[in-house]
């Protein structure tokens, strides 16, 4: 299997979502009570943890690998869905890194893969496995992925800026 990072602009979709959560009016119904406590339950929306994110991913030198990675909270899952094109036909590893760090064209400084615990390199959602393991995806024979993934205990907010 070739070995790439792909970009994940998942920081500016989620500071985006987050921000139009924020701007959603109160709910009041009474407008005597409109504006009590109106600062702070918007500030107590704006620090709820995020719930959905995107990510585009765009090739590294060398490579012409792109797509889109969409990110969803359900409970302690993260849900994963996209489509992924420019593969050569097969499995391909799919893997959350370290950083979100692409200053190095080839994407090595994206480091490893993202392993907050100390576990091993392993399946999806194994018990042995790190955090940034998320199996293979499989490429059909027009190079496109379909990616549908769900990874259990792993919260949105633990993939802010990083890559994939």
């Amino acid at each position: 299997m070739k070995h790439f990072a792909l970009g994940l602009c998942a920081l500016a979709g989620l500071v985006v979502s987050q921000w139009a959560v924020a701007q959603q009016p109160e709910k009041a119904a009474n407008p005597a009570t409109r504006h009590a406590g109106s600062e702070s339950a918007k500030l107590e929306r704006q620090l709820e943890p995020p719930t959905v994110g995107m990510a585009v991913l765009s090739p590294t030198d060398g490579n012409k690998v792109y797509g889109i990675v969409c990110f969803k909270q359900e409970g302690e899952s993260l849900r994963i869905v996209g489509k992924v094109e420019g593969l050569t036909p097969g499995p391909h590893g799919f893997h959350i890194h370290l950083y979100g760090d692409l200053s190095d064209t080839t994407g090595e400084s994206a480091g490893g893969h993202f392993d907050p615990h100390g576990k091993s390199h392993g399946a999806l959602n194994a018990e042995h496995s790190h955090a940034g393991d998320l199996g293979n995806i499989e490429a059909n024979k027009e190079g496109v992925a379909m990616i549908d993934i769900t990874a259990k205990k792993l919260p949105l907010h633990f993939v802010l800026g990083r890559s994939l």
